[in-house]
């Protein structure tokens, strides 16, 4: 794939829309109830970046939960951080500064990787703010023009006065917990009159039914009150298509006459029944579309047409969650039987007792997220985000005696006297990292070290940290530092095979256990390393057999030496392309050093391949994108104000209404440097356990350079050394299998493991004659 290609793929536009609940008053004793409109702001990544307002919702009048229909849409490129702040202001009549009632900070990937693509923040003074991040057509609807007024409502406002309509249009999403009515556009008021003449608007056809003419949309016809306790008076429902087939071509006049001519089209507002009214059509018409697909018609406000309108009952059907398509592939031969392999026991992290928040229930139905026909157009990453797909990250970290004595300053793994400096080991774990954890929602890791002896033993695969799982990336960093004191030898030789193969073991088996209970797993291995592989011959063959599985591989070359010879791993699957891998390329490598003072460079480049590889895993085997995750089951969890990055900007206001930042650097974050060993630690809980959690501060240094092979400190203070971690060794054997009679070089194998009764493929090597046998690590 091109670099330009690449990047057409990966970047996409994206829907954002925000919501709020709870929010503070600010209006002022005696002055009513504050009147909020929301401000989106995306910062800049530096200093020679400039902030860019993506705009304004609209001002919803007295009320302190505002369901904003504005969305606003911006490009989005996985592997990159882009922040956006949203304002909540109090819009006061002729004052070229409105009131703050508070703002928050968001990352459009940690969005994306949330519960139903929803996260919620509180605010400083009071109440909280939710956004949604949705991926955004790539094409162009159009907009319907529309224009609606109503006759003979029924005034719900009392004997002495009369009601001030006004009309919400909301669209129909089928979401996990049935079918939800979103607002998508709120009309303006028109006070004391029962045959409103409402103005002609504009309605993006994205937003308001998906660019699916026959999708349900429904008119809500309220009395305003002050209060914000609006009035039913009545409702209807409809289609784009119904609109544009339903243009009332009588002229009625400013005020109706008596008695009232027959009408050719109108739609009966009903409450509990009852008429209350009728909504006519004056204007309707589709504007700017893109061709017209096949659930659209090319119905317009020209064409004559004598189609009977009705009112059709809403329903109350609730809609399963979609199955998932079966997967599809080549049909295997039968199973060979072979050695068994022993692998480690997943672990089993109890939970109990954690201090988990409670889920915060979203107050009102979330903003639309646009329904894609997937027989129509090709799904994107995005689309698998925001159907719940888990991305599971794995972690494996060079320990070779090529390294250095980590004691010594300049060596790749030395820890810095201060405990908060970041070695380029940790600069590249903490900054790829951070990118993809967005994306995992429990936040644990499994993470592997390679390279070193324990008990003079080599180990290919062994555990890093005191448990199978590391929390977060912080835990990371802390079980990275821990090893240093658990009684390694840094050794050789640089062997990827055995984490390889234990990776594409587990991303298989994540992958089965979410498809059990309908939804969908994908993992991202991360490898670490400051030389060349050994063996290419073993490296390509374990590449060769995780290529079936969900899983793309990123290689970061830590430090200065020749990697040319790596550059095999980022394009051999391509050049070698067989039945077995189909031509997959599921690895990236880059080099750190290129990268040292760019952090948004190297996590550009190195995660800029995974998307592509996570469609192409998917759609290569039949499994299309959830529906988004909503309704019933968009619960999210309440993140705390900070201080430090949920600051209110400063804007001006002109007489226009146009609305600019009065200082940019308020709207401009650090995307190059690294940070501190500190920030990426979660605050304390309690005190630690020095048992369990060692000192974040380096090794204890002499005062000259230390002479000799490496040696913990734990071994030279005459004390226990450091029990070593557990070893993941187990996690793949080397057995021999016989080819069938009817092989061939490239044939797929399917073989069962009678250890643990899991299947894996393998594939006839280039050679391997029928009745031969050829040597695979099974996992």
């Amino acid at each position: 794939m091109s670099d330009n290609e690449a990047k057409q793929t990966t970047k996409r536009r994206v829907q954002i829309n925000v919501y709020a609940s709870k929010l503070k008053n600010v209006a002022g004793f005696g002055k009513g109830t504050s009147d909020p409109y929301a401000v989106v702001t995306l910062l800049a990544g530096g200093p020679n970046e400039k902030p860019q307002i993506l705009g304004k919702t609209e001002v919803i009048k007295n009320n302190l939960n505002p369901a904003w229909t504005t969305s606003f849409t911006t490009d989005y490129e996985f592997g990159q951080e882009t922040k956006f702040n949203v304002g909540i202001f109090d819009s006061v009549r002729k004052a070229k500064r409105h009131k703050a009632m508070g703002s928050a900070l968001f990352d459009i990937g940690d969005v994306l990787g949330s519960r139903g693509n929803i996260k919620a923040k509180k605010l400083r003074d009071g109440g909280t703010v939710f956004v949604r991040v949705a991926q955004a057509s790539e094409v162009d609807y159009g907009t319907l023009h529309l224009k609606l007024r109503g006759l003979k409502l029924k005034n719900v406002d009392g004997m002495f006065s009369k009601s001030d309509p006004f009309f919400v249009m909301q669209t129909q999403t089928n979401s996990a917990g049935g079918k939800t009515w979103i607002p998508v556009y709120r009309s303006e008021r028109i006070d004391n009159n029962l045959h409103p003449q409402w103005k002609s608007t504009q309605l993006s056809m994205e937003e308001l039914c998906g660019g699916d003419r026959r999708r349900p949309i429904q008119v809500e016809v309220f009395d305003y009150e002050k209060n914000g306790k609006h009035k039913h008076m009545g409702k209807f429902e409809t289609t784009v298509d119904g609109l544009l087939n339903g243009i009332t071509t009588i002229n009625i006049g400013k005020k109706p006459p008596k008695p009232m001519p027959t009408l050719d089209h109108e739609f009966v507002l009903l409450e509990k029944g009852k008429k209350f009214g009728s909504i006519i059509v004056t204007e309707a018409r589709v504007m700017g579309a893109e061709g017209t697909p096949e659930n659209q018609s090319n119905s317009s406000a020209s064409v004559t047409t004598t189609t009977t309108v009705t009112y059709i009952e809403p329903s109350h059907e609730q809609t399963p969650l979609n199955t998932m398509p079966a997967d599809f592939g080549s049909v295997l031969d039968e199973p060979i039987p072979v050695a068994p392999a022993v692998l480690v026991p997943n672990a089993t992290d109890s939970t109990a007792g954690a201090n988990v928040p409670a889920p915060l229930p979203v107050p009102m139905a979330p903003p639309p997220m646009p329904q894609r026909d997937f027989t129509r157009v090709q799904p994107t990453f995005v689309d698998y985000i925001s159907g719940g797909c888990e991305i599971n990250m794995f972690v494996a970290i060079d320990f070779t005696g090529s390294n250095g004595d980590p004691r010594r300053p300049g060596t790749l793994h030395h820890i810095n006297r201060d405990g908060v400096s970041l070695n380029d080991y940790e600069k590249a774990i903490t900054a790829v990292g951070s990118v993809i954890a967005r994306y995992d929602s429990d936040q644990k890791f499994p993470v592997w070290g390679f390279g070193a002896k324990y008990g003079g033993h080599i180990q290919h695969c062994f555990q890093v940290g005191t448990s199978s799982e590391l929390d977060g990336v912080g835990g990371i960093l802390e079980g990275y530092r821990a090893t240093f004191q658990t009684g390694l030898t840094m050794s050789g030789p640089t062997v990827f095979g055995e984490v390889i193969a234990t990776a594409a073991q587990m991303a298989r088996s994540r992958q089965r256990e979410q498809k059990q209970i309908g939804k969908q797993s994908y993992g991202i291995l991360v490898i670490l390393t400051d030389g060349a592989v050994t063996d290419i011959q073993a490296t390509k063959m374990a590449l060769q057999q995780a290529a079936d599985a969900p899983l793309s591989i990123v290689i970061i070359g830590i430090g200065n030496e020749d990697f040319s010879r790596m550059q095999f791993l980022d394009d051999f699957q391509q050049r070698e392309s067989s039945p077995f891998n189909r031509g997959r390329d599921i690895v990236q490598f880059v080099e750190f050093s290129r990268f040292e003072n760019n952090r948004r460079g190297l996590t550009r480049e190195t995660l800029d391949e995974i998307p592509d590889q996570l469609v192409g895993y998917f759609t290569s085997n039949g499994i299309m994108p959830h529906p988004p995750v909503s309704g019933s089951k968009a619960n999210v969890y309440e993140e705390d104000y900070n201080a430090e990055e949920d600051i209110d900007l400063s804007y001006d206001l002109n007489a226009e209404g146009e609305i600019s930042l009065e200082n940019d650097q308020q709207a401009t974050f650090d995307a190059q440097g690294y940070g501190t060993y500190q920030s990426f630690l979660p605050p304390p809980m309690a005190p630690p356990s020095t048992a369990d959690i060692p000192p974040p501060s380096a090794p204890a240094l002499s005062s000259s350079a230390p002479s000799g092979p490496y040696v913990p400190p734990s071994a030279n203070s005459g004390g226990n050394p450091a029990a070593p971690p557990v070893v993941a060794t187990a996690m793949t054997y080397m057995v021999n299998i016989q080819a069938p009679q009817n092989s061939y070089p490239g044939m797929q194998l399917q073989v069962q493991n009678p250890n643990t009764g899991n299947f894996q493929v393998v594939v006839v090597p280039e050679g391997v004659q029928p009745g031969q046998t050829f040597a695979v690590a099974l996992s």
